[in-house]
């Protein structure tokens, strides 16, 4: 009970934050969506370009895969379907993650910029030569090798989804099944933390794109080339990505920069209302100190910025937390504690009987401080008259 309750606060308070972020990224994701609408519509083109052809061009990977044909095309539409839906449950982890390593709304607005950017590199290229597919719907006689053009202009603006997504003609270069899983392999990649499904995945990708050239829904060609394209892309984007989720907080930091961004839902209060000290403390817990400081819930008008932390004591550790709203903002700072060298003083009891004298030991003045604390303590002996 206790442990479903705690899923369901981690859900809601997950799910506030990813609001915020979508407050400020729904811009990126409505264009993504944009940019699929687009993609359908170009690819509506080529298909009613198509010119259909009783045998498929020369291809190597045909030479050495034997055809599946209509009997086996589930095969891999099953395997790619498999993966699109893994992907898209993998999305939905920082709600019941306790260490989540992204934002959902980060996740999918970067995901639709890397896609958008191939399918449109992909319409410029089947739309410059179109090549007569290789799919057993696509061949010379076939119903559905072909497009009608529509009666009007604006009829290129409609098609039918389920068909342009598995079932088209003429959008060859390069394939889109394979743009799709290896988007989300690499990006399972980068956010994942598991090893042994980041092999599984790749495992499948591989096997997915020779089943796509078995089925001959593409040439080999648009398979190798969806290999490099994606990876290429990928990456040129991955540069521009600044930020990244701490899966030990939760809170968003940026790489090479300070953790403070406008991106970053947990710390966006801090930019926008810094808040004074209340209070402080210092305790110690097997031999390290540890110093916290608490801010009020009442905003500064300047920006202050936390100084960069220095001990002689052992190295020093820093680490702000910020829940955003009305959570106060916790600094802590941590640093390990030395052990001191032995001082003889330590052997004389503190609080002598009254009237005894504190003789110090040799070569040790009696004027010295004792205690860490620095109170300086001062003995006088009665060589003169004692009281």
């Amino acid at each position: 009970m206790e442990m479903r309750e705690r899923v369901i606060h981690r859900g809601i308070d997950e799910l506030k934050i990813e609001a915020r972020l979508l407050g400020r990224k729904w811009w990126v994701i409505l264009l993504g969506v944009f940019g699929q609408y687009v993609h359908g519509m170009f690819t509506a083109i080529a298909y009613r370009f198509h010119e259909p052809s009783e045998h498929p061009l020369k291809d190597l990977g045909f030479l050495i895969l034997p055809e599946l044909g209509e009997e086996y095309d589930w095969v891999s539409e099953s395997l790619f379907w498999t993966l699109f839906i893994s992907f898209l449950l993998f999305s939905f982890t920082p709600f019941v993650s306790r260490q989540p390593r992204f934002f959902t709304v980060v996740l999918f607005s970067r995901f639709l910029c890397i896609l958008v950017t191939c399918q449109m590199l992909r319409s410029a290229s089947f739309l410059s030569t179109g090549l007569p597919g290789p799919a057993y719907h696509c061949r010379l006689g076939k119903p559905t090798a072909h497009l009608p053009w529509p009666k009007h202009w604006w009829g290129n603006l409609f098609f039918d989804v389920s068909k342009q997504a598995s079932h088209s003609c003429g959008d060859l270069l390069f394939s889109s099944h394979t743009t799709f899983i290896l988007i989300g392999a690499y990006t399972y990649s980068v956010y994942g933390s598991r090893l042994l499904i980041k092999a599984a995945v790749w495992a499948a990708v591989a096997a997915i794109s020779v089943l796509i050239v078995a089925s001959r829904k593409h040439y080999t060609v648009d398979v190798v080339v969806a290999w490099y394209v994606v990876p290429l892309v990928f990456f040129t984007w991955k540069r521009t990505w600044k930020i990244q989720r701490d899966p030990r907080s939760g809170a968003l930091e940026l790489e090479g920069t300070s953790p403070i961004d406008e991106e970053n839902p947990k710390t966006a209060d801090v930019v926008e209302e810094q808040r004074p000290l209340v209070s402080c403390g210092a305790t110690a817990v097997n031999g390290r100190f540890q110093h916290s400081v608490e801010m009020s819930s009442q905003p500064l008008h300047a920006v202050a910025s936390l100084p960069t932390l220095h001990s002689r004591s052992g190295s020093v550790h820093s680490r702000s937390n910020s829940a955003g709203g009305d959570s106060a903002l916790q600094v802590v700072v941590l640093a390990r504690a030395q052990p001191a060298a032995p001082d003889p003083w330590d052997k004389i009891v503190s609080s002598p009987p009254p009237g005894t004298a504190v003789v110090p030991p040799e070569g040790i003045s009696s004027s010295r401080g004792h205690g860490r604390g620095g109170s300086r303590m001062t003995n006088r002996s009665s060589a003169g008259g004692a009281d």
